[in-house]
């Protein structure tokens, strides 16, 4: 713990308002002892006209008013004095003891700024300060929007409102709960990851509302014109489309155009059952995997022969969901992507775990000729003798397993690439929602307006060099507009993951499966 008498050699910093260059008054603020940073900091807050009563966040005066001591009722006091539209220090008292004026520093600084800001101190008026961080302005920001929030008046909805958003609430928390609990089976579909989503963000959007809060913030207002943008374009995208063509026509061309692919897959498969590129496969293995091939995917096109009633209601559903905006449409034909590639998914599946056996198989077969073997107790390799017989089924093994590789390699390559590309168009479908439902329309119009909302930190320029004092001015500084926006984000939305490109190329030549991002 540093004692007071430590205390009194800290470094003394006072923050003016440079909107109040009032020639007198009472300064309004509070002081601030820093002991992470070392300093004693003077916020004023606000110039107090000397007609009104003094309140108790009197920490000095300026201008030629006098004050008694025993109406000061305060340790620290500071007399200021304007000069050429700067404030300069008269009398500084700290602790009850008169401090050198040249010993203090003055920053002058934009008070609107820094009340509006909500990127250098976001949430400070529902979290409590953090005392680990190692920031005058932040500090400064925490000091005028307490003041701000402790003197302003609670303003209530019409009880008829209030009961209406609580029961809003309340509906949407128990979807939740009833989503989260089919969670197992629903995150394979990207639509009812979406629809949870969306559901998290509006409770967060509603109870913003709820605290009056949800009509002044960066991301409540990105999140509400996000979400009419994105509402208003699925209904002009819906409309314009039933227009050109009916659910019924839809469905023939869908069962149209899924006879086309399966066709032309069959076509392919029955290609590489004989000798594709001149490559000598291996007959019997080719005709066995082209076969099992054939015969899921013939499986397949029967399922959703039988199904297509049922697959017809859920077009209907999926065109009335869609309606809810333009994220939820992409959502609904992501699924639809992965419905009708389900057979090539359950084919590259089957390609994969045979390629990846065999390649492991190669490599463990391999260190029999290196007289090696491995120990999955300590998960190394040790040295180990082995007998004639041991070698002579091993290296037929290894033989075996090399000589049948090309034609499970052919397979492999072939569904591999086709699977790729799904999903790199699943990876598109995914960024684009990504982008609706975080649309940064309010965000970017302020960052675009210079607003002081955006602004993310601060730069100091000397005001004045004088022999009695230095002064420094205060500067807003905006951060890049992707930052901003990545900042405003709603609560529960974060972005897509990355590519890991290394683990994926490892993946992809050890024949381990691979999932969309």
């Amino acid at each position: 713990m540093i004692t007071d008498e430590y205390k009194d050699t800290y470094p003394i910093v006072i923050f003016y308002p440079e909107n109040e260059l009032c020639d007198e008054g009472y300064l309004c603020g509070e002081v601030v002892v820093d002991d992470l940073l070392k300093t004693k900091n003077y916020f004023i807050h606000e110039v107090q006209d000397i007609s009104c009563v003094l309140s108790v966040d009197i920490i000095g005066t300026i201008g030629s008013i006098t004050v008694s001591k025993k109406r000061r009722k305060k340790h620290d006091w500071v007399n200021l004095r304007i000069h050429e539209k700067m404030p300069l220090v008269v009398e500084l008292i700290s602790d009850s003891v008169i401090v050198d004026c040249k010993e203090c520093q003055v920053i002058m600084y934009d008070r609107l700024c820094f009340m509006r800001s909500e990127l250098l101190l976001p949430d400070c008026e529902i979290r409590p300060f953090d005392e680990s961080i190692e920031d005058h302005f932040k500090r400064l920001v925490y000091s005028l929007k307490h003041k701000q929030s402790s003197q302003r008046k609670p303003s209530e909805f019409h009880p008829l409102v209030k009961l209406i958003l609580v029961n809003v609430i309340s509906g949407l928390k128990c979807i939740e709960m009833l989503l989260n609990k089919f969670l197992f089976i629903l995150k394979f579909s990207t639509l009812a990851l979406h629809m949870l989503s969306f559901i998290r963000n509006a409770v967060w959007g509603f109870e913003l509302i709820l605290r009056r809060k949800g009509f002044t913030t960066l991301k409540s207002g990105n999140y509400i014109l996000g979400l009419i943008g994105d509402w208003l374009g699925g209904l002009l995208l819906i409309y314009w489309f039933m227009s050109l063509v009916q659910i019924e026509d839809i469905m023939e061309t869908l069962a149209t155009q899924s006879e086309d692919v399966v066709v032309t897959l069959k076509d392919m498969v029955r290609y590489l059952m004989g000798s594709p590129a001149d490559l000598k496969l291996n007959s019997p293995l080719n005709n066995v995997l082209g076969k099992f091939f054939l015969f899921h995917i013939d499986l397949w096109w029967a399922f959703l022969g039988y199904s297509r009633p049922l697959l017809e209601f859920g077009f209907r559903v999926f065109i009335w969901l869609g309606s809810l905006g333009l994220s939820f449409q992409i959502a609904i034909l992501a699924d639809l992507l992965a419905v009708a590639s389900f057979h090539v998914y359950i084919i590259y599946v089957y390609a994969a775990r045979l390629y990846h056996a065999q390649v492991m198989g190669l490599a463990s077969l391999s260190r029999v000729f290196l007289g090696r073997k491995r120990n999955p107790l300590p998960g190394r390799v040790d040295s180990c003798p082995y007998s004639t017989e041991q070698l002579l089924i091993g290296t037929i093994a290894f033989t075996v397993l090399l000589f049948l590789l090309p034609t499970t390699l052919v397979y492999y390559v072939v569904f591999t690439v086709i699977r790729l590309v799904l999903i790199a168009v699943g990876g598109v479908l995914t960024q684009a929602r990504f982008v609706l439902s975080a649309l940064p329309l309010y965000s970017t119009i302020l960052w675009l307006c210079d607003s002081p909302a955006t602004t993310s930190s601060v730069r100091l320029t000397p005001k004045s060099v004088t022999t009695e004092q230095f002064v420094l001015q205060v500067t807003p500084v905006q951060c890049s507009w992707w930052q901003t926006v990545k900042a405003c984000m709603p609560l529960h939305m974060s972005l897509p993951p990355p590519v890991h490109w290394g683990q994926l190329c490892w993946h992809l030549l050890t024949g381990r499966l691979v999932y969309p991002v």
